[in-house]
C-alpha cells in the first residue's frame, strides 16, 4: 500500500515521515542524500515531497558490512521499548534531529546509545504530499 497523503500515511498506521527534496536524481533529506533509482523514484522529479516509511520497513544493523549496495546510513539508538513480541527503537541517523521508529523482532536487541545503520526497504518507502 502506497498512501498519497501525510494525512492517509498516518491514518493508516504508525510512519516516519523524512522531509525530502530532489535535485538531479537525488533525493536529499536533512543530513543524507539517496539516489531516486534507489527508492524507486523517477529520477526526473523536481521539488520537495514527504518521504513514509513505516518502522517495520527499517532494519537496524550492527555494521555495514557485507551489505552490499543496500540503502544503509549511520544512525544511534536513543531509546528502546519492548513489546513481547517485537522491541520498537526510537534511533537518530547521524546529521538529523529528528527520531525514527524502527520495529525489530525479540532477538534483535540494541541498547540506548549503541551505533546501528539502518537498512531502508526501498520498497516500502512512499513518496506523499
Amino acid at each position: 500500500m502506497n498512501p498519497k497523503t501525510r494525512y492517509v500515511a498516518g491514518f493508516i498506521g504508525r510512519t516516519n515521515l523524512i522531509e525530502a527534496r530532489w535535485n538531479n536524481g537525488t533525493v536529499e533529506c536533512a543530513g543524507f542524500n539517496i539516489p531516486a533509482e534507489q527508492i524507486g523514484v523517477p529520477s526526473n522529479i523536481a521539488g520537495t515531497a514527504t518521504l513514509s516509511i513505516r518502522p517495520q520497513g527499517i532494519q537496524l544493523h550492527r555494521s555495514n558490512q557485507d551489505l552490499g549496495q543496500k540503502l544503509l546510513l549511520p544512525a544511534k539508538v536513543c531509546g528502546r521499548s519492548y513489546l513481547g513480541e517485537s522491541w520498537d527503537y526510537s534511533v537518530m541517523i547521524q546529521g538529523q534531529q529528528s527520531l525514527l521508529q524502527v520495529a525489530a523482532p525479540p532477538f534483535d536487541v540494541h541498547a540506548v546509545g549503541d551505533p546501528v545503520w539502518l537498512e531502508f526497504d526501498s520498497r516500502q518507502i512512499a513518496v506523499v504530499n
